[in-house]
């Protein structure tokens, strides 16, 4: 989320958006070798977010303080509940993209969804745990 936020910043955006969370998501090595076996168009999802963060009219930079929109809000408290609910303690990238995925009316889950194949493919992430994550348990 660090390079969503600095994203955000050098545009001038007041808010950190669902979408540039999810621009800086598809590009993760891991995640994005997943959605590509899922059938996602990452060049289709890539153009049409950047498009809408396009729409987004810079503030005046100086006392410029980027904060979480409330959709992107409801997405980290998502994830994190997650994290707590799989007794770990540290958020991992799969928890923040099952949230982003959760809210259906944001336009980074719906260019993702619209750019994949296999959508349902995503349910898996949600019970998914690495050897590490099994190993903690």
């Amino acid at each position: 989320m660090g390079r969503a936020f600095v994203g955000a910043r050098e545009l001038g955006h007041a808010f950190i958006t669902p979408e540039h969370v999810a621009l800086e998501l598809i590009r993760e090595d891991e995640l994005a070798a997943y959605l590509e076996r899922c059938g996602t168009n990452l060049v289709a999802v890539e153009s049409r977010l950047r498009a809408r963060i396009d729409l987004v009219a810079p503030v005046d930079p100086d006392g410029l303080e980027t904060t979480l929109s409330p959709a992107l809000e409801r997405i980290v408290k998502r994830a994190i509940r997650q994290t707590e609910m799989d007794r770990r303690e540290y958020l991992v990238l799969r928890d923040l993209f099952v949230a982003l995925m959760d809210e259906r009316e944001s336009l980074a889950s719906i260019a993702i969804r619209d750019a994949t194949e296999q959508v349902d493919a995503f349910e898996e992430l949600r019970t998914f745990r690495s050897p590490e994550e099994r190993g903690a348990a």
